[in-house]
């Protein structure tokens, strides 16, 4: 008998009985027995409820005292308050308060889009803007800091010196500045670009840790110096890509067009056009490449040319700002191919996985990398 009310009970949880049913349900929950009866299952169900709770605190607290209130008629020992509420209501609120709860709070997986534009400018002063997500680029005009429209990024902001700013973008944003002599600068994820609202002197000198694409205005006359993590670049006009993450073991620069000339501590050297220099402990490496390759993150893809995994996934990491765990997996494994980077997370995943060898357990913001 009791497992029979039991389906029953459940039944009219799932609105799947028939009018017939729900009406004898009401009457046996009416009775002495019944009550005790209901009382027991509505234990069992809250003991089941999941722990994960809304972060909404208006929402939140609406569900405590729901919970509250329906504990207490059920818990206490006292008649179903049936002079102020049918019992028809009683199921109801039942019904309400364990479907919400059972199903509101589930954890729906998150649906992680590409990268977009985000970050913060950061003055002379400390002060920092956190630039509009509706626009792509700033520059300076007529001695003001304004977005690619003309409108200005702030009010009474005015831009007369040579001090140093910082643009910053955080993991997933993107941002273009043009530079005040005109040179175009493409800031990839978690990045940040230091340079002078105005050049003056005898070379125009930025400071970059992660990666940026630059198109350098000629100057014959003022070199164009980039620093970055272990090297310094000199240049007088070309277009060219670094990738110069403090996170990460190796620089590379690759020249698009152009020439520069790359130099640390201990050596100097100069790259042709379709040529990349890759730093590792001091030390410089060079090789031909597919130029196209080294940018193709300013048209949104991903491109691996004999790229290993690990590389591929900070990548995927600073794009999509998630988290990467390892299981059980060769992080050195090479790959090759493109992936476009304004698919979702899951989308790049899934044609990841294609590739063969690799799976991927996406849990929130991180995501889990095995065999």
């Amino acid at each position: 008998m009791e497992q029979n009310i039991n389906a029953l009970y459940h039944k009219f949880l799932m609105q799947q009985c028939s009018i017939d049913e729900a009406e004898w349900l009401m009457e046996y929950f009416s009775t002495p027995e019944g009550k005790e009866h209901l009382a027991r299952m509505i234990a069992l169900e809250f003991d089941a409820m999941p722990t994960a709770m809304p972060t909404d605190q208006s929402t939140l607290l609406s569900v405590k005292i729901g919970r509250s209130t329906l504990k207490n008629i059920i818990f206490e020992r006292k008649p179903f308050p049936f002079r102020l509420l049918s019992y028809a209501a009683v199921l109801f609120m039942i019904v309400a308060v364990s479907f919400f709860l059972l199903h509101s709070y589930e954890d729906p997986a998150e649906v992680i889009m590409s990268a977009s534009s985000k970050a913060v400018l950061t003055l002379p002063n400390g002060d920092k803007i956190e630039l509009s997500s509706e626009k792509n680029e700033i520059s300076l005009q007529d001695n003001t800091i304004r977005y690619e429209d003309g409108t200005k990024v702030r009010n009474g902001l005015n831009a007369r010196s040579a001090q140093f700013v910082s643009l910053t973008t955080p993991r997933g944003g993107l941002y273009r500045l043009v530079l005040s002599d005109g040179s175009k600068v493409w800031l990839n994820t978690a990045t940040a670009l230091r340079y002078p609202l105005k050049f003056t002197g005898k070379q125009r000198l930025v400071e970059l840790d992660g990666e940026a694409y630059f198109e350098v205005a000629e100057d014959k006359h003022r070199p164009f110096l980039v620093k970055s993590k272990g090297q310094q670049i000199k240049v007088l006009g070309t277009a060219f890509n670094v990738s110069a993450f403090s996170t990460e073991p190796e620089t590379r620069t690759t020249l698009i067009r152009g020439a520069v000339e790359l130099s640390n501590s201990q050596y100097t050297i100069k790259l042709s056009p379709a040529e990349e220099a890759i730093l590792t402990k001091q030390s410089f490496s060079t090789r031909k490449v597919d130029p196209t390759q080294a940018i193709a993150w300013i048209d949104g893809n991903f491109s691996f040319d004999d790229e290993s995994l690990v590389s591929i996934m900070n990548k995927i990491s600073r794009w999509y700002d998630v988290e990467i765990t390892y299981q059980n997996v060769d992080q050195e494994a090479r790959f090759f191919g493109g992936i476009s980077q304004y698919d979702n997370l899951q989308t790049v995943l899934n044609r990841l996985e294609k590739t063969g060898g690799i799976h991927f357990k996406l849990t929130g913001r991180r995501v889990i990398v095995m065999k």
